[in-house]
């Protein structure tokens, strides 16, 4: 049996790469990014803003398509793929900073604004 679904959802975040100067002198040590990008100016995520202790705030809506095949009676395989509707057409959505590598080294340079995953799940 295989079942296939399409849904829409809402997404807002809030994501503190860098700690304040409170954190920093109560023993937190800030990440390699806090000190590679010093220079907002030059980096348009940052909005022309130090990072160290801001919050950076966004939302998006995404649609999704996800098809689920059961195994057996207690265990199923699932794909999933979200993305941006008509993102680069009619909406230019900015990228969200955790997913560049600026940040993180294992993301891309560019957000791609579609975004997959896969798994199993089992039946209890």
């Amino acid at each position: 049996m295989v079942n296939f679904s399409a849904d829409i959802r809402y997404s807002f975040w809030s994501d503190q790469f860098c700690p304040s100067a409170d954190q920093i002198a109560n023993g937190i040590t800030p990440e390699p990014f806090c000190m590679m990008y010093t220079d907002t100016q030059n980096f348009f995520e940052l909005g022309g803003r130090d990072p160290s202790g801001r919050r950076f705030n966004g939302s998006r809506f995404y649609a999704g398509l996800t098809v689920v095949a059961a195994i057996d009676r207690r265990l199923s395989a699932f794909a999933r793929m979200d993305f941006l509707p008509l993102a680069g057409i009619l909406v230019f959505p900015r990228a969200r900073m955790a997913y560049l590598d600026k940040y993180d080294s294992f993301m891309f340079e560019h957000d791609p604004q579609y975004y997959g995953t896969a798994g199993i799940s089992l039946k209890f």
